[in-house]
């Protein structure tokens, strides 16, 4: 198993921001990673409106893991398109599918 584990140091007198990921062998195949990633979002020193910029954050967070996960899968399926399994001397055509990249919204 692999610990990553980030936190901020801008703001750090007033935000708080943790971020853990958790790598490990899959269950259903050792040859698969599993990935289990948590945060924690903690405002200090604004009274009740750190509590209303807490719900904002939470809110872009999510989009932004929501966009992560579909930028993840298409990048792996592309790769899955350039080197089928079992085949591991197969040579991708040059005309294979670039990986996509999302633009933030």
């Amino acid at each position: 198993m692999f610990l990553l584990r980030t936190v901020n140091i801008t703001w750090a007198d007033y935000v708080v921001c943790m971020e853990e990921s958790h790598y490990r062998p899959a269950d259903e195949n050792p040859e698969w990673t599993e990935c289990v990633q948590t945060g924690r979002l903690a405002i200090s020193g604004l009274g009740p409106l750190g509590g209303v910029i807490e719900k904002l954050s939470k809110t872009f967070f999510d989009k932004g893991i929501l966009k992560s996960i579909e930028l993840t899968e298409r990048n792996l399926k592309v790769q899955s398109l350039k080197c089928p399994p079992h085949q591991p001397n197969f040579r991708p055509d040059h005309a294979a599918a670039p990986p996509v990249l999302l633009a933030p919204t």
